[in-house]
């Protein structure tokens, strides 16, 4: 049987078209227009359009022709310009996102600058500001700045936006009323929500503005509302290290980190967390960043017992749990007051007292010594003391630590004098000073010795002169509980240092 040849033709013309146009196979042209979107075919979108496809269209899912735009990396560009060319608007917000916003959500640079100048909203023009910022376009950045604050003049972010701007432009007179502006913004802003977001953004504005009275009030209103608020116990951090205090400082940092880890929003990335807020601090305050990369590198370290909390009384376990990354040896005479050189000339009556109260023997005591590559160039090693506790053979107290430095050249006033001031400065009191002498196998040395009488202990420090030259430092850290223990465990109730 014959078919019409009049009848095949058109057929075989329609499904040839199919193979050619795959889009025309949607019987909506509107739906065709969007899968054309979809594969960036540009010639197809041209067709639909011209043929009445509506640029406006709103899909069932609340997309559009534009929205679909964003989303697609093949000749996006050039189809948006299409789009407008026929009618679309980019003001369109069928899911309360215009196009504009979406394109900077997804930074696409082509199409952000393709719709910039239909910006309406003030979140718009501050994304935009930002975006050029980083583009480091910073006029047109300040531009939009200026726009989000004749929408809001109470927008935090657009003031520190500009006030950066003034920073990296040398402008620090601008940058510090701009700041100012910031913090005043977050203050309105605090009123209206007292979240802990908005106690974070206050706190950090009065920070880079200067206002180290406000940020560490607000910071301590803040905690107490938010007692794990890890950013919080950061700034507070920054407060207390900008004042000087640097006990304090290293104390909220360490649980400001301990906070970030384990809190659900920033587990994963408390590291960065924490090395952009320094960097950021490193950009406002560069006549400060040898102060911050002290702290920094300090965060992250096996405790030391001059800024953080030791857990006397606690399990040796426990205490040697704290010690993260480092290399700890235990060592198998840890003798005082009878090996020790040092304490035998300096102690002869105190709380080292050369008598068999003190002479501490293997059997009680356990003496580890603690190194970490990362610490301070200066600082050798650490050697932590624990005692057994009467009637409690597991139990362990942790009664002294030492703190060694590598010897140092200069001479020994020099110094003694030096370290003696910076650890005055984070104990905050003023040290008991005195000189002597070391007695070693090459006969006396010169040694000075500086104590604080401190809450919980005493802590001293000596030095003395291994040479003309060199000056060997240690530091010691005596705990009235954990000596007061060990004197009742041999039979002496009356703990010294109260």
């Amino acid at each position: 049987m014959k078919m019409n040849r009049t009848l095949l033709s058109p057929v075989l013309l329609f499904f040839f078209i199919l193979m050619l146009h795959p889009c025309l196979a949607y019987a909506d042209i509107n739906d065709s227009l969007r899968v054309a979107i979809i594969h960036g075919d540009i010639e197809s979108v041209k067709l639909y359009l011209r043929d009445g496809a509506d640029a406006n269209k709103i899909y069932e899912d609340k997309s559009t022709p534009l929205l679909e735009a964003m989303n697609n990396t093949a000749g996006s560009g050039d189809i948006v310009r299409m789009l407008l060319q026929y009618g679309a608007s980019p003001s369109l917000k069928p899911v309360g996102v215009s196009a504009l916003a979406a394109s900077l959500k997804t930074n696409n640079e082509d199409i952000i600058r393709l719709l910039r100048s239909y910006a309406e909203d003030e979140k718009e023009f501050y994304d935009l500001a930002l975006f050029f910022k980083n583009k480091k376009e910073e006029t047109r950045a300040l531009e939009y700045a200026d726009q989000a604050l004749k929408l809001n003049p109470f927008n935090a972010d657009a003031w520190a936006l500009k006030a950066s701007i003034s920073l990296s432009q040398k402008n620090s007179k601008d940058a510090e009323i701009a700041y100012r502006k910031a913090f005043e913004s977050s203050l309105v802003n605090l009123k209206k929500i007292n979240s802990e977001d908005h106690f974070i953004i206050a706190v950090w504005y009065a920070l880079l503005s200067s206002q180290f009275n406000e940020a560490e009030i607000l910071a301590k209103e803040g905690l107490t509302l938010f007692p794990e608020g890890g950013i919080l116990e950061l700034n507070q951090g920054h407060v207390f290290l900008f004042r000087g205090q640097k006990k304090g400082a290293i104390a909220s940092y360490k649980k400001a980190y301990a906070d970030l880890q384990q809190s659900e929003r920033y587990a994963n990335r408390a590291l960065q967390v924490l090395n952009e807020n320094f960097t950021n601090l490193k950009g406002r305050y560069p006549d400060r960043i040898n102060e911050l990369i002290w702290a920094e590198n300090r965060i992250l370290e096996p405790f030391d017992f001059t800024y953080s909390k030791i857990p006397f009384g606690e399990e040796k376990d426990a205490v040697l749990n704290l010690i993260i990354g480092a290399d700890v040896i235990k060592e198998r005479s840890p003798v005082i007051g009878v090996m020790d050189p040092v304490f035998k000339k300096q102690f002869g009556k105190g709380p080292y007292a050369i008598d068999l109260r003190s002479q501490l023997s293997a059997t009680v005591v356990d003496k580890y010594s603690v190194a970490y590559d990362k610490w301070d160039g200066a600082v050798e090693h650490l050697d932590l003391f624990f005692t057994a506790i009467p009637g409690l053979s597991e139990q362990k107290t942790l009664f002294l630590l030492s703190k060694f430095y590598k010897i140092q050249q200069g001479k020994l006033e020099s110094v003694f004098g030096t370290t003696q001031e910076d650890i005055s400065k984070e104990l905050e009191i003023k040290p008991a000073v005195h000189d002597t002498q070391i007695l070693s196998g090459s006969g006396p040395l010169p040694a000075m010795i500086a104590e604080w009488k401190v809450k919980d202990g005493t802590v001293i420090l000596d030095a003395f002169s291994v040479s003309s030259l060199s000056v060997r430092l240690r530091m010691f850290y005596v705990s009235n509980k954990g000596w007061g223990q060990y004197l009742s465990m041999i039979g002496d109730r009356q703990a010294p240092n109260k």
